[in-house]
């Protein structure tokens, strides 16, 4: 991968299932995104980092972890790197993370 690179989420993450899905309050879910990282956030993913846990990740001890940096606001978080993809497309990044996720969830 080249780093750092513009990543977003695959789907929403598991915190926000309630939200997305489920009957949450929008408004309540608003304000939560202003603290929690969204699938709808653009991030700057600027490493990965082995041996890492966050609440943020799905696969928590599984899954790698990527430290990213959400674009509007600084915010670093690290998220489950199978649960990121890159934003441009037509980049190496996106069919490294993509196939990576695969990998992963066919080994689980």
């Amino acid at each position: 991968l080249q780093l750092p690179c513009d990543v977003t989420g695959v789907e929403d993450f598991r915190w926000e299932e309630y939200w997305v899905i489920g009957p949450g309050d929008p408004k309540e879910y608003a304000q939560l995104c202003k603290t929690r990282p969204s699938y709808r956030d653009t991030f700057a993913l600027l490493a990965i980092e082995r041996d890492v846990c966050s609440e943020w990740m799905m696969f928590e001890g599984e899954d790698i972890a990527g430290r990213v940096r959400r674009k509007s606001d600084g915010k670093e978080f690290h998220l489950g790197l199978a649960e990121l993809k890159a934003v441009d497309k037509k980049s190496k990044n996106y069919q490294l993370l993509h196939d990576f996720a695969v990998w992963f969830f066919n080994n689980r």
